[in-house]
């Protein structure tokens, strides 16, 4: 993943500059390495995507594809929840994003600044109107790390994102008095709760 983001903020860098700073041979190779393994690992997830879809939704489950293969599969019981299990994914790079406007129920971002943010957000609304989906089908999450010292920020933050549309919203608790951060947050529920409300 990282070998993407490094190419959407530099599109124009030389692959060996991501790898190696100094252009050579070995630097090509590794670059070449990595993108051959960016790659592979896009196209097992889009493939694995489809297949557990498939098992989810339907009696029986033939796929063939570069790195799966299935014939008349069977996945029983099948989930109660309807259509299937809400499917996350997490994103923020041009080509992941495209993933989530065609297979995802729930886009989890990579936290940004509010202009970085909505710049995915615009990729991502291209990336559906690119298949025809409506991107308000996909519910938007994110997560924030907090050690429990500033509760203005904290408040702030969820507020912003709730206005970015962020509805899905999770918290990790830092530091090393885990359970008096947890105890804090419980009690900012209500404040955080109607940060969100505010947001238009």
């Amino acid at each position: 993943m990282w070998l993407e983001e490094a190419r959407r903020r530099r599109p124009q860098a030389d692959l060996d500059e991501l790898v190696d700073p100094a252009p050579s041979p070995r630097g090509e190779l590794l670059a070449a390495e990595q993108m051959r393994l960016f790659g592979a690992a896009l196209g097992r997830l889009s493939e694995a995507l489809q297949v557990i879809r498939s098992l989810w939704t339907q009696q029986a489950t033939t796929f063939e594809g570069r790195y799966y293969h299935l014939h008349d599969a069977v996945f029983n019981p099948k989930p109660l929840q309807t259509p299937h299990p809400p499917i996350w994914i997490g994103a923020g790079g041009e080509t992941t994003l495209r993933l989530v406007a065609k297979y995802a129920d729930v886009w989890n971002a990579i936290f940004a600044e509010p202009d970085e943010t909505r710049r995915m957000i615009e990729t991502l609304g291209a990336a559906c109107a690119a298949i025809g989906r409506d991107p308000s089908e996909i519910r938007r999450s994110f997560q924030l790390r907090w050690d429990g010292e500033s509760t203005d920020e904290v408040i702030e933050t969820s507020g912003s994102m709730a206005e970015l549309g962020f509805t899905e919203q999770v918290v990790y608790l830092a530091g090393g008095h885990v359970a008096r951060t947890a105890e804090k947050l419980a009690n900012l529920l209500p404040e955080l709760r109607r940060a969100q409300r505010v947001a238009p």
